[in-house]
């Protein structure tokens, strides 16, 4: 193997180690308890809302610059996601995700119902059996829920769309929550407590004038160390145009002809 192709696939390794945890990060957080209506109580209140709802559609775009040993990389990726759970482990599912990284361009496409995963990057289309479970866990559509104690600072204003509430979450706090999330993802294994390091995080969220999220952000930086490397990251995530009504998925007319995959 030539040393171009082991630094691509290094560099191969880090990153899904990279994507694993920005899953993660997605995902982490605790339910919130409490009587006092302040800010921080009646923004959760509206994310449980829509984590709790049957159905969710939204626009998530992340961009990240990765540095590893002096080398820097800018990753993008942007798409919409929309997720219907229809009880008795119906769930149904849509993604399609254009993502710009180490020079390339990759669009990936993904489908779930019946039990199946259907998957469509550059004109392959394979499909995979996968629980109903598995999927709901592998795949997270919940906005980000914060413990009150790692609040730094909040503040909350008035703009267009309705309330803007932003909030500084301590960056010991978030690397609790990441330790505490990650344990199902395998992704991460051989990442120790010790070799993640976090900084604070700027949480901004909005709710319409009904009280409904409409958009939810956060600007965080942290460094790891993967295959012996360390890697600081810089990231934003954005989450626009959140509905948990009227979301339909439209499937193709070709799901039977996606080849089957047993891996």
């Amino acid at each position: 193997m030539s040393w171009s192709s082991m630094r691509n696939r290094r560099w191969g390794l880090i990153l899904a180690c990279i994507l694993v945890l920005t899953m993660v990060l997605g995902a982490c957080g605790a339910k919130t308890g409490g009587e006092t209506k302040d800010t921080y109580d009646i923004a959760m209140a509206a994310t449980e809302k829509v984590n709790d709802a049957d159905a969710m559609s939204f626009d998530m775009n992340i961009d990240m610059k990765m540095t590893i040993s002096g080398s820097e990389q800018e990753i993008h990726m942007e798409g919409p996601v929309k997720v219907l759970n229809n009880g008795d482990d119906d769930i149904q599912f849509y993604a399609k995700q254009e993502t710009s990284m180490l020079g390339i361009n990759m669009a990936l496409t993904m489908y779930y119902r019946d039990g199946y995963l259907y998957t469509e990057v550059e004109d392959q289309k394979v499909k995979q059996a996968v629980d109903a479970a598995e999927m709901s866990s592998q795949q997270s559509t919940s906005l980000t829920i914060f413990d009150k104690s790692f609040i730094k600072s909040s503040s909350d204003k008035k703009v267009a769309a309705g309330t803007e509430y932003r909030f500084t979450i301590d960056g010991a706090g978030l690397k609790d929550m990441v330790i505490k999330s990650m344990g199902s993802s395998a992704g991460l294994e051989g990442v120790s407590e010790d070799d993640m390091t976090f900084g604070d995080a700027e949480v901004v969220m909005v709710l319409d004038k009904d009280g409904n999220v409409v958009s939810q952000s956060m600007e965080m930086a942290y460094e790891m160390v993967i295959l012996e490397q360390t890697v600081m990251m810089n990231m934003v995530m954005n989450v626009k145009n959140i509905k948990t009504g009227g979301v339909t998925i439209d499937f193709p007319a070709d799901l039977d002809t996606y080849q089957e995959s047993a891996v």
